[in-house]
């Protein structure tokens, strides 16, 4: 309960500053690379891949793995690092995943109804006027359920579908490192392995973040998105549930993200590793790693951090200056 309720505190103070920062995505070093290779991973917390460094922090971190054909293994780092790092020994398509632990929130009815309304979970006001709740102040807890795809060789198998076992899933079904631009992707929403409906899933392009993509899950839990241009793609999704066994909360959502990267058609694989971002070097701290990764802005950390919008309670602990070097962080 003391740790749930300095997190609250951290909550609140940072809700005295309004931004549109609610999503959290896995950004890797590279969507492609080669055997044998180790690559750095880092944490991003914002809105349409435009955000902050979001610094490892051990004591949020339910599971932190990469999945591929060697199976599952920890993506490490050290807490308060702007970086973790995995490493893929044998070819295949890996899944990175982030799963975080509970977090608790609260918020006065107006601005909770109101977040409700912009992040489609309208489905609640009418719950919350039933219950009598609609004067109430919204209570819940939150929690993350990032992925993201690696694809390792050239190969062309089915791991890209491997689910994680997260509340909240969203499961290409169709390899999007094989896509090319302007195909069609389907995806299909899970929630506690089974298809949701009538989730409401966004698809945008870092190329183009002003330009979203919106759609409704079927009764299968599938919506299709058509991918104009190539570079990195972000989904994301959100789900809300009544949880009446919380005592400290009323509602539970899960916040969803998928990243994966469209090579051009002109670009190759190596192409691809080489435009990507260098993961810190033995010898950097964090501030000089964070540098690389958001040029001209520090890693997101205390009061900054915690900054959140009414669209969603966002946080991240204060955290240490501390990026370790990727030869100490490979996996054995």
């Amino acid at each position: 309960m003391m740790k749930y309720a300095l997190i609250s505190i951290a909550i609140v103070s940072g809700l005295c500053g309004v931004t549109k920062a609610h999503e959290f995505w896995i950004e890797p070093q590279t969507h492609h690379t080669k055997p044998g290779t180790a690559i750095g991973v880092g944490l991003r917390l914002g809105e349409r891949f435009l955000g902050e460094v979001f610094r490892r922090d051990d004591a949020l971190i339910d599971k932190f793995v990469a999945v591929g054909p060697d199976g599952e293994q920890h993506i490490v780092g050290l807490s308060g690092a702007t970086t973790s790092f995995a490493r893929f020994d044998k070819p295949g398509a890996y899944v990175l995943g982030y799963r975080s632990h509970r977090t608790p929130h609260e918020m006065d009815a107006d601005r909770f109804e109101a977040y409700l309304k912009e992040e489609g979970l309208g489905a609640i006001i009418p719950q919350r006027a039933k219950l009598n709740e609609s004067d109430k102040p919204g209570r819940e807890v939150f929690s993350r359920c990032a992925k993201s795809l690696v694809l390792v060789g050239d190969t062309s198998d089915r791991g890209y579908k491997r689910k994680l076992g997260f509340p909240l899933e969203i499961v290409p079904e169709s390899n999007p490192l094989t896509l090319k631009p302007g195909n069609k992707l389907p995806v299909r929403i899970l929630f506690n392995g089974k298809p949701l409906k009538d989730a409401k899933v966004v698809a945008v392009s870092k190329q183009t973040p002003s330009k979203m993509q919106t759609a409704l899950s079927n009764n299968n839990g599938l919506v299709h998105f058509e991918l104009p241009r190539g570079g990195a793609w972000m989904i994301t999704t959100i789900h809300m549930t009544r949880v009446p066994e919380l005592a400290e909360a009323d509602w539970e959502s899960f916040w969803a993200s998928f990243t994966f990267e469209i090579t051009e058609p002109n670009e190759t694989t190596a192409t691809s590793q080489e435009r990507s971002k260098p993961a810190a070097k033995n010898g950097d701290d964090g501030k000089r790693a964070s540098r690389r990764e958001v040029p001209g802005k520090e890693p997101a950390t205390g009061h900054r951090a915690n900054r959140a919008s009414v669209r969603m309670p966002h946080m991240a602990a204060a955290q240490n200056r501390c990026t370790p070097p990727p030869q100490s962080c490979r996996p054995s």
